[in-house]
């Protein structure tokens, strides 16, 4: 809340002081709560204090900007991956997280079902949307999904993160340890509203996982 809801709330006022033609919000698909193939006309239903958060901060978006003359686009991402993510940091980023085990142990652990679903989207599709954002008007005033349209599993996921890895797999042991509040157990996104305006996204989950691999192996070596 201190981050999301109060910090937002401080850049649109920093906008307005600062007279912004613009303010670029990164929001989340938690906002949606569960489903499949969401539109950004969709019910919202948050389930977590995290989604709840960054709720608000798209309606500070929404409410005040437009006073002040100043125009916004919200992006809702789903689960985003890729280099620069910390692969030491397991409780942040579900692909970072199984990546980052298969690096640095043999032991992948799981939390809930491996038959819960995400829609995976890598860091350079996600800049690409920003970068249109920044430089056309074709984006603004309007919210848009950031997402590749498949239903990712975690058992698939996991599957083509050690397909890809140096090591056998046999190495490697996946076991779950439980679940925790306001975790989804399933959503993918519909992504036509941004393809509508120019957007496409170019790389597909195996060369995304080779690509974050094969930076995330080389730094752990050095």
């Amino acid at each position: 809340i201190d981050w999301n809801t109060k910090g937002t709330l401080n850049v649109c006022e920093f906008a307005k002081k600062k007279k912004c033609s613009k303010v670029i919000y990164t929001s989340t698909m938690a906002v949606y709560g569960e489903g499949d193939n969401i539109k950004e006309k969709d019910a919202l239903n948050p389930i977590s204090i995290y989604a709840i958060s960054k709720l608000t901060g798209e309606i500070l978006c929404t409410a005040l900007l437009p006073l002040h003359g100043i125009d916004y686009t919200i992006f809702r991402l789903f689960k985003t991956y890729g280099p620069g993510q910390d692969i030491k940091d397991f409780k942040q980023g579900i692909v970072s997280i199984f990546l980052g085990q298969s690096i640095c142990s043999k032991n992948i652990q799981v939390t809930g079902s491996l038959e819960r679903y995400r829609d995976l989207i890598y860091i350079d599709d996600v800049v690409a949307a920003i970068e249109m954002s920044l430089f056309s008007d074709k984006l603004k005033n309007d919210c848009y999904n950031v997402c590749n349209s498949k239903k990712i599993m975690i058992k698939d996921l996991i599957e083509t993160i050690l397909d890809i890895h140096d090591d056998p797999r046999d190495d490697f042991v996946v076991e779950n340890i439980g679940s925790h509040e306001g975790d989804q157990s399933g959503i993918y996104g519909n992504n036509l509203l941004l393809k509508s305006k120019g957007w496409s996204p170019k790389v597909n989950l195996r060369e995304g996982i080779e690509r974050f691999y094969n930076h995330s192996k080389n730094i752990k070596s050095r």
